[in-house]
C-alpha cells in the first residue's frame, strides 16, 4: 500500500500501529457505528476522522493498516443466513492466519458482539 495516498496526519496514525495487536486496539477504541442516520461504508480515512466504524468499515481500516505493515490487504466475509454478515481483515504470520506472537491475538475486526471478534486459525 502506498503510504503517500494518505495525508501526513493520517500517516502518523498508521505509523503508531506497528503490529496487528495495535491495529486491533485502535479498532477496539472506536465507537461502534450503528448507522442511525442511514447506511454507511466509511473509508479508512473517514474511520480515522470520525473515530467510529462498523464491521465492514473496521475491516477496511484493518486491511489498510495491515497493508502498511507489509501484509496483503485481505478481507474475509462470513455470510450469515439469519444474522448480520461479519467481515474481518486477515493476515498470515509465520504460517498462521490472524495471529501475532500471542496466540490470543485476533484477526482485525470490529464486532457488534464478541462471538467472532477473537477468531484465530492455525
Amino acid at each position: 500500500m502506498d503510504p503517500h495516498t494518505f495525508a501526513p496526519a493520517e500517516r502518523a496514525v498508521f505509523r503508531r500501529l506497528t503490529t496487528p495487536e495495535k491495529v486491533q486496539r485502535f479498532l477496539d477504541d472506536l465507537v461502534y457505528n450503528k448507522e442511525s442516520d442511514g447506511e454507511t461504508c466509511r473509508s479508512p480515512r473517514r474511520v480515522m476522522r470520525d473515530r467510529t466504524g462498523h464491521c465492514m468499515e473496521g475491516a477496511l481500516f484493518g486491511a489498510a493498516a495491515l497493508g502498511m505493515l507489509g501484509h496483503p490487504p485481505l478481507l474475509l466475509d462470513f455470510e450469515a443466513v439469519r444474522d448480520d454478515d461479519h467481515v474481518i481483515a486477515i493476515f498470515r504470520e509465520r504460517g498462521h492466519w490472524g495471529r501475532w506472537r500471542n496466540p490470543t491475538t485476533p484477526a482485525c475486526a470490529i464486532a457488534s458482539r464478541s462471538t467472532v471478534r477473537c477468531a484465530n486459525w492455525r
